[in-house]
């Protein structure tokens, strides 16, 4: 029974080798390789972003669109 007792310790307790410690680690790089992915994924898009801006056709646009919205579309009556 000492001996179960003495593994079971063995694994468990917090040390640099325990079993505790080994699934944390695990756990952190799983959770900072998705963060990687992400981060690559929004570098991308940004990337991509980037290249549409530098299109003076895309820029002219997108700035047509905005300028040809109406300045203030819900204007208040004397009624309300």
């Amino acid at each position: 029974m000492a001996f179960i007792l003495f593994l079971l310790g063995l694994i468990f307790l917090p040390r640099p080798n325990g079993l505790i410690s080994v699934l944390v680690k695990v756990y952190r790089i799983r959770h900072y390789r998705q963060q990687i992915e992400q981060l690559k994924a929004k570098a991308d898009s940004l990337e991509q972003e980037i290249k549409l801006w530098q299109d003076p056709g895309y820029a002219t646009r997108v700035a047509r669109k905005i300028f040809a919205r109406p300045q203030n579309p819900t204007q208040k009556t004397d009624n309300d």
